[in-house]
């Protein structure tokens, strides 16, 4: 009969777990403003440059906002 050592532990090394610190939550929260601005600047850009677009559709004499 073959018979095998099982052993229980993983083959690396397990982290030391450690105390989280406001240090390591300043990349993800620098990083969600930096995503929240980017998306809000597109949505305008977008939205401006639709805007410019459909103001050339009216005739002159109807552009009340000039």
């Amino acid at each position: 009969m073959h018979s095998t050592i099982t052993d229980s532990r993983p083959p690396w090394p397990r982290a030391v777990p450690r105390e989280r610190t406001d240090v390591d939550d300043a990349g993800f929260i620098i990083g969600s403003y930096a995503i929240t601005f980017a998306a809000i600047a597109i949505f305008a850009w977008t939205t401006i440059r639709r805007g410019r677009k459909l103001a050339q559709q009216v005739p002159p004499e109807e552009q009340y906002w000039t």
